[in-house]
């Protein structure tokens, strides 16, 4: 069972998740234009401050029909969308075992979507989306001061950002969920971590939307 599948696991349960001892090991991205066929381990980025007050959300909305786990565990790779890593959909009750790797996630406009921070280290996350585009934005990408707070609650061609998710190697006991997200209208959206888009790892990930 992978860390994954006994943390959801645990979430089902009603339990609490403990983190996973060590630090997290992220791997170093190409640039998009290149995708590497095989990763290599790097350093951990700096952790970003963090605190209590970054987890306001600690259990899942029952109503979520997607949750987009945050994991540097999500190594990179390429779609027809650009490169996407850290970033792939995951079954919260462990039914269906976790992705190895980072996905672009399909969705229609009936869903309702949260992200959630699994990295296992003490590093902080966040989804922002990037706005007007139709491709990554170059780095360094500058991220408007109001993504340091939650914004908005669908994921549109308006500023939308879940805020700064906790890590539960933080927490040590519970899992960080942002607000729920609608897709009230179709099309492809990209969004970024908050700061670490801009990072040697570049957490970047891109949601398609159809009816």
């Amino acid at each position: 069972m992978t860390r994954l599948q006994a943390a959801a696991a645990a979430l089902a349960l009603g339990g609490s998740v403990l983190a996973a001892g060590g630090c997290a090991h992220i791997a170093n991205v190409t640039p998009p234009s290149a995708p590497p066929s095989s990763l290599a381990s790097g350093s951990s980025p700096t952790p970003v401050p963090t605190g209590s007050a970054l987890c306001a959300n600690s259990t899942r909305d029952p109503n979520a029909t997607i949750v987009i786990s945050i994991d540097p565990d999500f190594a990179a790779t390429s779609t027809s969308d650009g490169t996407v890593f850290g970033y792939a959909e995951y079954d919260p009750t462990g039914s269906s075992p976790p992705s190895t790797a980072a996905q672009a996630v399909p969705a229609t406009t009936s869903d309702l979507i949260v992200f959630a921070n699994y990295d296992p280290g003490t590093v902080t996350h966040s989804a922002v989306g990037f706005i007007g585009v139709s491709s990554f934005p170059p780095e360094p990408y500058p991220f408007p001061s109001s993504a340091a707070s939650p914004v908005a609650s669908a994921i549109s061609n308006a500023p939308w950002s879940t805020g700064p998710l906790e890590s539960f190697g933080n927490t040590s006991a519970t899992i960080c969920y942002s607000q729920t997200f609608s897709v009230p209208g179709t099309g492809t959206f990209f969004f970024g971590d908050d700061p670490l888009y801009n990072g040697p790892s570049s957490f970047r990930g891109v949601i398609t939307v159809s009816q």
